[in-house]
């Protein structure tokens, strides 16, 4: 069963769920990717041994044992400025981005600190970032409500080699699907976090309240 949603369930922000949600979702971007990848790259999943989760997904080329391309799933704690954890990837980002590796931040958390830009960006309510190495310090950014659906988006290899493309949507609906997320939710409940009276009720609809 599909999560009632187009894009991010506002419910899975609640912490009893999240902690499922961002192991599961980081393990199906690494198997879809690996789908599409041509020879001879691989990706891996790495995880956060403190927290026993998979926090992101890391392409690389095995030959050389290069890693070309990180995709980072952020976490309640790497958004709050009073957790350790948020200044040591606030750290890990800058080399990163110092680096030559490709970058993709997936920031599907509405609580915490937005991660810094050089220009302000216009509110919304998830962000998906793509550093490219070759383009840095200039961005691709998407910017979504709770109403929009998630993108399908590139994910950069080697310059002599074509962008592979990951369906975000996929990835997720995949997960609610395999987590059985549909039996856990209590979607008769209100949704975490803040939401403007014209989300919340559209936000009650989809969720049959």
């Amino acid at each position: 069963m599909n999560s009632p949603f187009p894009g991010f369930d506002p419910y899975l922000e609640q912490p009893a769920f999240w902690g499922m949600f961002h192991t599961r979702f980081g393990q199906m971007l690494c198997d879809l990717i690996n789908e599409q990848l041509p020879t001879p790259y691989l990706a891996v999943t790495l995880p956060e041994w403190e927290e026993y989760t998979v926090v992101g997904v890391e392409i690389r080329y095995p030959e050389t044992g290069q890693p070309l391309t990180h995709i980072e799933i952020l976490s309640p704690a790497k958004k709050e400025p009073s957790n350790e954890a948020c200044e040591g990837y606030l750290n890990k980002r800058l080399a990163y981005l110092e680096s030559r590796m490709n970058l993709i931040e997936i920031d599907f958390l509405r609580v915490g600190q937005k991660l810094p830009t050089m220009q302000p960006l216009t509110p919304s309510h998830y962000t998906i970032f793509l550093h490219r190495a070759k383009r840095r310090p200039i961005a691709e950014i998407w910017l979504l409500s709770v109403r929009d659906a998630l993108p399908i988006i590139p994910v950069p290899l080697l310059d002599q080699d074509p962008d592979i493309r990951l369906d975000l949507g996929e990835a997720f609906q995949k997960t609610y699907e395999v987590a059985r997320f549909e039996r856990l939710i209590h979607y008769e409940k209100e949704p975490p976090g803040y939401f403007s009276a014209e989300d919340l009720a559209w936000i009650r609809e989809r969720a049959g309240g």
